[in-house]
Formats: C-alpha cells, structure tokens, sequence
C-alpha cells in the first residue's frame, strides 16, 4: 500500500481575511476632550507703578496752557522739546472733549508765535523764553447743506511764506519769489492751470495780455480788470511800478495807462498764472471795496501761521538790501494780513 504525501487543505492555502468592522466616521460631540489644565503663573509682588526714577542732574520746568479760558500744567524734564508739549496739551484737549480730531494747534506767548514745525523737535524746553502760553485751535470747516457744498471761502486761503534764512530775499526778484513762496491748494491749483490750459492758443505755452485777461475775467468776473491791474501793479509789470513803487492802488484806475507798451511784451506760464490769481485772491481778502465794489465779508481763514512768518516783517527787512518791488509786495502782505 502506497503511502500519499501529506496535502494542505484548501482553507490553509488560502486563507481568507475576517472582515474588519467598519469604524464609524462621526464625531462625538457628547464627551469634550480632555485637556490638562496648566497650572497659574506665579503672581509677582506689586510694584509702584506710579512712581518713576529721579534724576538728580535734570531741572523740571512747570508749562501752563491757556485754552478757552481754562488753564493746564505740567511739569516736563528740561531735556523735553516743544513737541512733547503739543503732544501733551492735544491730548490732554482731547480727553476732555476740547477739540475735535485732526484739529492743528498753535501756542503763543506774548505777541510770538511757536508754530508746530519739524524743527520743534529741536527745541528743548530749558530754552524757551516763556513757559505760559495761550492755545488756539486751527479749524478746518466744510460747510454743507442738504448733501451739497456751499461756496466758502476756501479759493481765497493762499498762503505766502518767508525763506528761514531771511537773507536769501537779498537780490531775489518779486516773481521769483512768487514761484518759491506762495502756495495754495492743489484743488485750486489743478482749476487755475485747467483755465489756463483753455485759453492757450495753438502751439503756445504761454499767455499773452489779451488772453490773460480773459482768463483772470473767467474767475473774477466783473473784478477780473481791477484785480488783474493791481496784480501786475504789485508783482512789477506795470510800467508805473518802476517809476513809483509806492503808489497807492486805488488810484491805478483813475489814471489810466500812459504807457501800454509793456502789455505787448507781457508773456505768463502756468506757474506764474497760479501766483497771479493767488496774489488776486489776496487783493479780494484784503479791501473792502474795489472799484465802487463791496468784498469786505471775504476773509482768509487761519492765518496764523503766516502770521508767524511775517511777524515784525518791518525790522527784518530794514537791514536788507531789496528790490523796491519785492519789499511793496512783501509789506502790502504784511500790512493786510
């Protein structure tokens, strides 16, 4: 009898896997995960919070603010600066209600003005000479009615500024120093050169009498001819500012032109066109009345910067050697302002 080899059954040939139980895929939301809670930080004994490091080599100096008839003070480290006191009493005004936000600030005392400049910055406290200051508020209002502006006097706000080196007006022509030191806002200023673009003629860049007349006419209306005669009165192109600089402007339209020769060599570029029509809103700001015209309730609003820079204009410029026609400009400015 023949023995067989030993044969493996077909189960332990191919052994088939038991189906694993499907896990279910959905949260628990019922038990929420447990998680160590870590223990507290040490609380650190307190400390005098309020209290600071005197320095024994450093002098306090007490500044006292007068705003609207209330009064600040402070004491500040003789190393503090003009700014730090801006900084403090716009704060202070401003926790109380005093101002409103982006309003400008401007401390004087008595009969000076320290307007707020980046040179501030370098003004320690230790070398003011006054240390009691009255705080005026620097408003920009915009007037509105029924959702639509009402025309202000925002046209009117040109400004004009004096170099920090006074000297440098030595030599310096009245147009020159138009295009250097007067400025307005770059609304008005786009307007004036869109006006000035208009009345361009063909292949020209700049305007001749008859063209510049229309265009000042444009802003000015019936005040265009009286405002645009002082102007060039003022600024030297008149042939009668040479002869007398010291003419009165009310008496430029009654006595006519004598000489018009100069009106034919008259040739204006944009950025003289901007100071003409800046030094005729002047004019308007300035006078009552022009020509039989009432403009006395047109007003520049806050001057007090310019204020500050022309302040005793007088004395500065009586050391100095400068052109007759600058120093009318300069002092009519100073004299209306």
């Amino acid at each position: 009898m023949k023995l067989r080899p030993p044969q493996l059954r077909e189960e332990e040939e191919q052994p088939v896997a038991k189906p694993k139980r499907r896990e279910s895929t959905t949260i628990a939301f019922i038990v929420a995960p447990v998680t160590k809670k870590k223990t507290p930080p040490k609380k650190s004994p307190p400390c005098n919070s309020g209290k600071t490091y005197d320095f024994p080599d450093l002098q306090n100096f007490e500044v006292t603010v007068n705003f609207d008839d209330e009064s600040y003070s402070e004491e500040f480290p003789q190393h503090k600066t003009l700014q730090d006191i801006y900084t403090w009493i716009k704060t202070k005004l401003l926790s109380f209600y005093k101002i409103r936000y982006g309003s400008e600030l401007l401390l004087s005392a008595e009969d000076k003005s320290f307007p707020l400049k980046a040179d501030t910055a370098s003004i320690p406290v230790s070398s003011l000479p006054h240390l009691n200051f009255e705080c005026l508020e620097l408003k920009k209002e915009v007037k509105l009615s029924n959702k639509k502006y009402i025309s202000d006097n925002s046209r009117f706000d040109a400004h004009f500024g004096l170099p920090i080196d006074i000297r440098k007006l030595q030599g310096l022509h009245s147009l020159t120093y138009m295009a250097k030191h007067c400025s307005v806002s770059r609304a008005w200023e786009a307007f004036y050169k869109n006006v000035f673009k208009n009345h361009l003629k063909i292949r020209q860049t700049r305007l001749r009498y008859n063209e510049l007349d229309a265009a000042i006419g444009k802003l000015f209306a019936k005040l265009s001819s009286s405002v645009l005669r002082r102007a060039l009165f003022l600024l030297g192109f008149d042939s009668r500012a040479k002869e007398c600089p010291q003419k009165n402007l009310d008496d430029l339209s009654s006595d006519g032109d004598s000489e018009e020769s100069w009106k034919d060599d008259l040739l204006i570029d944009e950025e003289l066109f901007v100071g003409i029509c800046a030094l005729s809103n002047r004019i308007i700001c300035c006078e009552t009345s022009i020509d039989g015209i009432f403009v006395g309730s047109i007003k520049q609003r806050d001057q007090q910067l310019e204020e500050a820079d022309f302040y005793n204009i007088e004395e500065k410029l009586s050391s100095l050697q400068l052109c007759p026609i600058l120093k009318r400009l300069l002092l009519y400015i100073r004299k209306k302002s």
